[in-house]
Parts: C-alpha cells; sequence; structure tokens
C-alpha cells in the first residue's frame, strides 16, 4: 500500500437509509416552514364564497350588522380598473346598507385591521351592475378595505334619531296606521 492510497472503510450497515431519511425530513421540514410563511398571504373563503385576506389584524371586536364602521377602500376588477374608492378619507358604512358580499366581509373584520377582499358577482351586483358603471355584468368585485373605526350599534342610534310622526294636535283624530 502506497502513502497516496487510503483504506475505505466499508459503509456501515442502514447508513444509507439513515441518509435519505434526513434527507426527506429536511424537505418536510422546508416545505412546512414556507407553508408557514406564506400563511398571511392566504386567504379565508367563507362559505359563499367571499374571499378574505387578512393583512393587518385588527383589534377587539369584529363588526356587527348594527355597528357602523369608517372604511378606507378602493373598489376594481379583476383587470385592476378601479371603479369607486374613498381616496383616503374614511366613509361611513353601515353593513347592512352595502352589498350583500361586502356586508359579509365587513362583519369578519376588526377595528384597525386591513384586508384584501373578492366578493363574487352573485353576492355583488350580479348581472344588473348599477347603470353607468364601469362594472361590466357578472363581475367579481375586488376590495383593498382599511378599518379604520367602529361605532357600535350605529344602526340602532340611526333607527332612534329617525324622524317620528307628529302627535295629533288636540281635537285631531290619529291617521289610521298602514
Amino acid at each position: 500500500m502506497s502513502v497516496t492510497q487510503v483504506p475505505l472503510r466499508p459503509i456501515a450497515k442502514g447508513s444509507v437509509a439513515k441518509f435519505w431519511v434526513a434527507i426527506v425530513a429536511l424537505m418536510v421540514l422546508g416545505f412546512a416552514v414556507a407553508w408557514a410563511a406564506t400563511r398571511p398571504l392566504q386567504a379565508e373563503t367563507t362559505e359563499s364564497g367571499v374571499s378574505i385576506r387578512t393583512l393587518v389584524e385588527g383589534e377587539g371586536e369584529t363588526i356587527d350588522v348594527v355597528d357602523g364602521a369608517f372604511v378606507n377602500y378602493t373598489g376594481s376588477l379583476a383587470d385592476g380598473r378601479v371603479f369607486d374608492t374613498s381616496d383616503g378619507r374614511p366613509v361611513p358604512m353601515l353593513p347592512a346598507q352595502t352589498v350583500a358580499g361586502f356586508s359579509e366581509a365587513l362583519q369578519a373584520m376588526r377595528p384597525g385591521g386591513s384586508y384584501k377582499v373578492r366578493i363574487p358577482a352573485e353576492l355583488a351586483y350580479g348581472d344588473n351592475p348599477p347603470p353607468g358603471s364601469i362594472i361590466p355584468a357578472g363581475a367579481d368585485l375586488y376590495f383593498d378595505i382599511e378599518i379604520v373605526d367602529v361605532v357600535r350599534g350605529a344602526a340602532l342610534m340611526m333607527q332612534q334619531q329617525a324622524p317620528q310622526p307628529l302627535p295629533p294636535e288636540a281635537g285631531e283624530e290619529a291617521a289610521p296606521a298602514e
């Protein structure tokens, strides 16, 4: 045997299997880390089909149907054309006074949160978009939404402040209820 020759030891029994198990374990770990890192990019889809991706998780209770919310938003179509925006000025909204999909999305949001929402056409305007709008019939709508503030019970307060009929003056009969 010469000085430059290196004696090779036989490979221990099971070493190759251990090597491949370690490779597979590293791959699984890599996929798990990649999945966890992309979790914020994944959207949750409701049973009705509204897709909500949380960019910034808000704090506190989610918005209720009777609450009012001050919202910054931009609404666009699939091709990126903007059809409506608040232009950075918070707009007051009541969930009950919006299209069904927007109402559903609002009720999943929290004050201070920021969201990306896709509303399927059937929960937006369907085949009857607003006249003069750039929204085509059957279009899904996409929104970037920021919840600036929430006024709890705003819809109830508005109902209580609605003008009430004046009581009849003395000697007049009340009008029959319809």
